[in-house]
């Protein structure tokens, strides 16, 4: 049967149609065998090489997938080409996020490069590297490259590397490997030493278990930390007990391996042993702290100078002593200490340094004054030593820094209390014997007086007793400002004595200046001598008035204090206690340093020749030492002076009279025998003289034994008059004691020169027995005599 196309009844030009319609299909079948053929080269070639491609169409849908793409996920083409991604096998499929990624890269820069990590059906990763490719309809060609064993190789390889620098860096330490898969920790030879773990291949929570109970929150803390990429390297400083019980201090370095999702699988580092290090620290630190503690509890600063570094450790201790802080303090490398020296000292204190850096000696001593950062100069001590090399060059400085301002000052002040010490020794020594003298001069004055009786015997001994009592006065003040004066101290209102006194201070100053005093509430009294306070206050209120040449004020203020102890402004020696301050302040010329500096020599003054005996500010400084209290004098040239008195309370006690147990109690003038002590033949005979022309009977003794044979051998005597100061190692207080152990209640009046404290013991004896101050008069004396003989006392007891 012929073709169709060599029909006879078919026109010409249909059957030449025809014919190029039949080649037309030959040309396609042929094209695609030859485009079948193309792909299967490719396939294979794919194949070959590990790649693979997929097209995706716009609509999301696979149009076609490799054989050897499908292959390597373990799947068929035919089950994933035609599908949309979201009807993929789950080990195959792109997650919602991934894909719009891809196909925005595409849209924007027409291609996308990345990785892709899917699973085969075994549950095996399969890792490539991709690139997709826009193909013009809104779809993309991407194309697929197998990494899995590229990724292997390079984290083998990281593997190595990082094992074997640590293995590089930690030589002579343990080394570990954590594996994370297997939960095995293999031990090297040398970390088993250390560990003493016996066993190479541990779990890791029998790792974890041999940590020290009170480091193992942290260790596993520092773990954690590394395992979750907190921390770049693991480390740790860690304890362990190990089988033998001996505590151990390591330190764990190391550093986890991760795949590429950032998962550890891996984990090698090293242990080293570092018990003796640690042990070695802490030694150290003890060793500094005790030097620290030595140090601050001297009150020194501590300096270190590598000469060849040149650099400098100071301690907080070596900064505050001038005044500076860590905060303001120079840095190490400062080591300019010259501007921190007084310039006065600057020259001599270079001279010495560099004497001592050539001389060769390990030690050194410097003494100097330096200039604080606030401006204050400051007396310091630095010694320390040289350390040398072998030709004796100097390699560092070590010493101490220490503020001696207040032992300078102390010294200052002993040598001047030396001084006046032996001043008032050698004054109180030549009072005491001037007042014997006086006692007789004046006592047989007022003798001759009454036996002459004429007016101008009388006038000529009136001048004569005035000029002695002159003479009387001027010993009170050496023996005040000696402190050896007689006093007779008691429960003073200090409010009262001021007050009392204004109108004589407003007389003895001119109308152009005014005294200031208010009185305080609630003012303590005070235990002093009333008739010294006053005195005392009469002559302050004269120096300030001299010192107000223009006029002015003088302000008087008082104010009850409480001393706690520890250190005292000024320096001022009081014990802690309840005390009375009293100051005197003025707004005059003030006293330039020199002048203030001897203010209280005795018979140092300023004022003209007649004007001042220099002893007024010596003698009120004298009675408030004497008294327990303590003064100070401030002053300053153009500013003023003040002077301030503190002055102990009084504590007040019961008014206890103790009554004599035996012994006649009243007298008459006639029949009254007096027990007379004095050591002074004149002094004796002046007083056996006065008391006989009263009419009384006198036995005199002149030391402890005899005043014990008179007592026991005349029953009757009815008082004791007795010096204080008697040769040998009984003095009269100790008399006074004996006597009035064996006669209780037995009237007994002092006599004394002076008074030194530690001769009349008055806590020894009753309250209100009476002292009479050599030298007395006549009728102080016998009006002292009649009134203990009329009271019967007091006497006491010991």
């Amino acid at each position: 049967m012929p073709d169709d196309d060599t029909k006879p009844d078919q026109p010409e030009d249909m059957r030449a149609e025809n014919a190029r319609l039949r080649q037309a299909l030959d040309d396609v079948s042929r094209s695609r065998d030859r485009l079948a053929a193309q792909f299967e080269t490719v396939e294979r070639l794919l194949q070959v090489t590990g790649h693979g491609i997929n097209s995706q169409r716009a609509d999301g849908r696979v149009a076609y997938i490799s054989r050897g793409l499908a292959r390597l996920v373990g799947e068929q083409p035919d089950r994933l080409a035609g599908r949309v991604c979201d009807e993929l096998p789950d080990h195959v499929r792109l997650d919602g996020g991934r894909r719009r990624e891809i196909r925005a890269a595409v849209e924007r820069d027409g291609n996308w490069k990345g990785e892709i990590e899917w699973r085969n059906r075994d549950g095996g990763t399969v890792i490539f590297d991709c690139q997709a490719i826009g193909d013009g309809t809104g779809g993309y060609l991407m194309f697929f490259a197998d990494a899995t064993e590229k990724r292997r190789i390079e984290e083998d390889l990281r593997f190595g590397e990082a094992r074997l620098a640590m293995i590089a860096r930690a030589a002579s330490d343990g080394l570990w490997e954590w594996d994370l898969a297997s939960g095995v920790v293999h031990y090297s030879e040398r970390l088993r030493e250390i560990s003493g773990v016996e066993e190479p291949n541990v779990p890791a929570s029998e790792v974890f278990r041999t940590v020290h109970p009170d480091d193992r929150a942290a260790y596993l803390a520092a773990v954690r930390a590394h395992l979750k990429g907190e921390t770049e390297i693991l480390s740790c400083e860690f304890r362990i007990v190990p089988p033998d019980g001996r505590t151990r201090w390591l330190i764990n370095r190391g550093v986890a391996l991760r795949h590429a999702d950032g998962v550890v699988y891996h984990m090698i580092g090293t242990i080293a042993d570092v018990t003796d290090a640690r042990r070695a620290e802490e030694a150290l630190r003890k060793s500094e702290e005790r030097h620290a503690l030595v140090a601050r509890g001297a009150r020194e600063g501590i300096w270190d100078w590598d000469v060849n570094a040149g650099t400098v450790y100071r301690s907080a201790r070596f900064l505050e002593i001038l005044g500076l802080t860590e905060a303001n303090g120079p840095d190490e490398s400062d080591w300019d200490f010259q501007r921190f020296v007084h310039p006065d000292d600057r020259p001599k204190l270079r001279d010495d340094v560099i004497r001592s850096f050539r001389s060769g000696e390990d030690y050194f001593e410097h003494r100097y004054r330096i200039l604080r950062a606030d401006g204050e100069v400051r007396h310091v001590r630095a010694a320390g030593l040289f350390i040398r090399d072998g030709n004796g060059r100097v390699l560092r400085q070590v010493g101490s820094f220490a503020d001696v301002t207040d032992r300078i000052l102390l010294e200052q002040r002993l040598r001047q209390a030396q001084k006046m010490e032996a001043i008032g020794q050698l004054s109180g020594g030549i009072a005491h014997d001037f007042n014997n003298l006086l006692a007789v001069i004046i006592g047989n004055l007022d003798m001759m007086r009454e036996g002459i009786g004429t007016d101008e015997t009388d006038a000529m001994l009136d001048r004569v007793i005035a000029a002695a009592d002159r003479g009387a006065a001027l010993t009170h003040q050496l023996l005040t400002y000696s402190r050896r004066q007689t006093l007779n101290p008691r429960a003073t209102d200090v409010n009262g004595v001021v007050t009392g006194m204004l109108k004589l201070l407003r007389r003895t100053i001119s109308a152009d200046i005014t005294i200031e005093w208010t009185p305080p509430d609630g003012l303590w009294l005070s235990h002093v001598d009333t008739g010294q306070l006053e005195n005392a206050l009469l002559n302050l209120v004269i120096n300030a008035r001299d010192a107000l040449r223009d006029g002015g004020r003088i302000r008087i203020e008082a104010a009850n204090v409480t001393i706690s102890g520890g250190r005292l402004p000024g320096n001022l020696d009081l014990r802690p206690g309840d005390y009375v301050r009293i100051s005197v302040a003025d707004d005059g010329i003030g006293m330039a340093a020199p002048i203030r500096d001897r203010a209280l020599e005795p018979f140092f003054t300023t004022k003209d020749v007649g004007q001042g005996s220099g002893l007024g500010l010596p003698m009120v400084f004298g009675f408030v030492k004497q008294s327990g209290g303590e003064a100070r004098l401030d002053s300053a040239e153009a500013v003023g002076t003040t002077v301030t008195l503190w002055l102990p309370r009084a504590i007040p006690v019961s008014d206890e009279t103790n009554r004599p147990s035996a012994g006649p109690r009243a007298h008459t003038a006639a029949a009254a025998k007096i027990l007379l002590i004095e050591d002074d033949e004149a002094v004796a005979d002046l007083c056996r003289r006065i008391l006989e022309s009263a009419g009384y009977r006198v036995l005199a003794a002149q030391s402890a034994p005899a005043a014990f044979e008179a007592l026991d051998g005349h029953p009757e005597i009815a008082l004791v008059l007795s010096d204080v100061a008697l040769p040998g190692r009984i003095n009269g207080a100790d008399i006074a004691v004996e006597i009035l152990r064996r006669r209780p209640g037995l009237p007994y009046i002092f006599m004394s020169g002076y008074a030194e404290q530690h001769l009349v013991r008055r806590e020894r004896l009753k309250a209100g027995t009476p002292v009479l101050a050599k030298p007395f008069h006549k009728d102080s004396l016998l009006d002292t005599v009649a009134r203990m003989l009329a009271s019967g006392g007091p006497g006491g007891s010991p």
